[in-house]
């Protein structure tokens, strides 16, 4: 890429009101609740309508952890019905500072290559055509908030960076308090200068127009000032329209011009139920939450791993133990969410991944691709459970087991999902109140119909669940 050559100019590109293409649905809210004022909302891409999302760390997914590698997995995973692939950085890392010996993804060297430990730049742009043959789309990890100490901009531009004024540069990525974030390879940018904002967008904008790309995934979001995220999105879609932006950080007020953010608050509350820190009245909370800082049309990214989790928290396997499959069906089938997989989970991963070195799973003891499967040709087949505004209301369902049993129903036009789980170690014989939603419905991943009347009783094994579908 050649985008350093070009000339550094301030972008003053305006960002208007725009109205979502179609009508917000009407969702179920509880009396006590008062629905989040109205602002902008950002029209999303009709691509992301049932989709899920996996992320892919090239460095652990094969064994050869490169590009051609990866490319060769790509049949079996859009066998799994896999839609957006999440690639974590592909660029190269810096040296100096470096952590342990293969460095920190997010410590970005040069922002226009990709990292030799990878492949070329030629074979990324022969794997993004490959994928988009496929039907994937391909979004970008990014990370616009600090680089590498030895990033080429640190001889070419050092004004980018904060204590350049003082000749004491460049400094650790600190926090919004001015507080350094503890990361020795991360130098931090100074948006105070002007051009690097117009610097970092015609970075991204160039593998928008090289590679076609189909979007990113910006962390560290909370970090970097608001009008980059006013001015970002706008003028990289003057290059292609129909592109994702993703914030790491749950933080409404960037919805006002990207499109989704991470589920944290999800994260953190299935987590606590799993793990018996919170009652399943937790997910009620969740719910006053998203009503509360959400508008309908939001869609908030439902996870139970990701790269970091993975690595510094333990493997999914570890973190929900037997609440594993419940919890990512709460994730397939929740308020608006959308489903996001990390790269291995498909093949039973139960191990920490070393974040700076590599490492990789073999899957060979147990798989769970059958079980990702179904949830997500679940999320494709059922207008219900689409994601943000495609999809319908959510209500929450009684049950005679109301400390055990989570239920609830979405709904759109005559398509319907009742989704009954037992968050508890026992197997429960629940009887739920079902009168609004009678009816004859298909035992989800079973060749079975149920019919639901005024009252439905289930039995639920020890952390099981029910999920029945109609149309």
């Amino acid at each position: 890429m050649d985008y350093l050559k070009k000339v550094l100019i301030l972008l003053t590109v305006c960002i208007g009101i725009v109205a979502c293409e179609e009508e917000p649905k009407q969702m179920v809210i509880p009396k006590k609740i008062e629905p989040k004022p109205a602002r902008a909302v950002v029209p999303q891409p009709e691509w992301i309508k049932s989709a899920n999302m996996y992320t892919v760390n090239l460095r652990h997914i094969t064994p050869e952890g490169t590009i051609k590698s990866f490319q060769k997995m790509l049949p079996q995973i859009k066998d799994m019905g896999v839609d957006i692939l999440r690639m974590m950085p592909v660029q190269p890392i810096g040296v100096k500072n470096r952590q342990g010996t293969l460095g920190n993804y997010y410590s970005i060297y040069d922002y226009g290559d990709v990292n030799p430990e990878y492949g070329t730049f030629d074979e990324f742009k022969a794997f993004v055509e490959k994928a988009h043959e496929l039907g994937f789309k391909v979004i970008l990890d990014w990370q616009p908030n600090s680089t590498a100490f030895d990033n080429i901009w640190v001889e070419m531009r050092p004004d980018f960076y904060t204590g350049y004024s003082e000749n004491n540069f460049p400094v650790l990525a600190k926090d919004n308090d001015g507080k350094p974030l503890g990361r020795p390879d991360a130098a931090d940018l100074n948006y105070e200068e002007r051009d690097l904002l117009g610097a970092m967008i015609e970075a991204m904008r160039d593998w928008v127009a090289q590679l076609d790309v189909d979007g990113f995934y910006c962390v560290d979001a909370q970090y970097v000032p608001q009008d980059f995220w006013e001015i970002m999105p706008e003028r990289i879609k003057q290059t292609k329209q129909d592109l994702l932006f993703i914030s790491d950080f749950e933080n409404t007020k960037q919805l006002e011009t990207m499109n989704m953010v991470a589920g944290n608050t999800f994260y953190e509350t299935i987590f606590n139920v799993a793990n018996k820190k919170q009652s399943i009245t937790a997910l009620d909370d969740y719910v006053t939450h998203f009503y509360t800082q959400f508008l309908p049309t939001d869609v908030p990214l439902y996870f139970t791993s990701g790269p970091f989790l993975n690595a510094f928290d333990g493997s999914a396997t570890e973190r929900f133990g037997q609440a594993n499959n419940a919890c990512f069906v709460l994730a397939t089938t929740f308020i608006n969410g959308m489903p996001v997989l990390f790269g291995g989970q498909e093949n039973g991963l139960d191990k920490n991944l070393n974040f700076f070195e590599k490492d990789y799973w073999d899957g060979k003891s147990a798989t769970q691709k059958e079980f990702y499967k179904q949830m997500f040709a679940l999320k494709h087949q059922n207008p219900a459970i689409f994601n943000g505004a495609y999809g319908g209301s959510f209500a929450k369902v009684t049950t005679d087991k109301p400390e055990e049993v989570y239920a609830f129903a979405r709904e759109k036009e005559t398509n319907t999902v009742l989704v009954f789980i037992n968050f508890s170690a026992q197997p429960v014989s629940v009887i739920a109140q079902t009168q609004n939603h009678a009816g004859v419905y298909q035992m989800h991943g079973l060749n079975q119909t149920k019919e639901v009347a005024e009252s439905t009783t289930l039995e639920l094994p020890a952390w099981g669940y029910t999920i029945l579908t109609k149309k």
